[in-house]
């Protein structure tokens, strides 16, 4: 297991330094781009409900947690509606 500060770093700033994508802070007067992600949520991975092209997954069958609720885009709040893969 991957503790949430460890996850969050290698998922954001770590990103930085491997692709040339500016890092961003929250702070009060910039412009938003985050996600607000629910770690409690939980889902079980089923071929038949998922998007990908793939036909395989180590993920079958399994259930995940922690899916996006809300992501903030410059600025402009947009509700995550995904149902391909069912709650669980």
């Amino acid at each position: 297991k991957m503790s949430l500060e460890k996850l969050i770093f290698h998922m954001s700033l770590n990103v930085s330094r491997i692709f040339p994508v500016p890092t961003h802070e929250i702070k009060n007067g910039d412009i938003a781009n985050f996600t607000i992600v629910d770690l409690e949520q939980s889902r079980t991975l089923l071929p038949e409900n998922c998007r990908s092209k793939s036909k395989n997954s180590p993920f079958w069958y399994q259930k995940l947690y922690g899916f996006s609720k809300y992501t903030i885009v410059n600025g402009v709040v947009h509700a995550f509606t995904d149902r391909s893969l069912p709650t669980t």
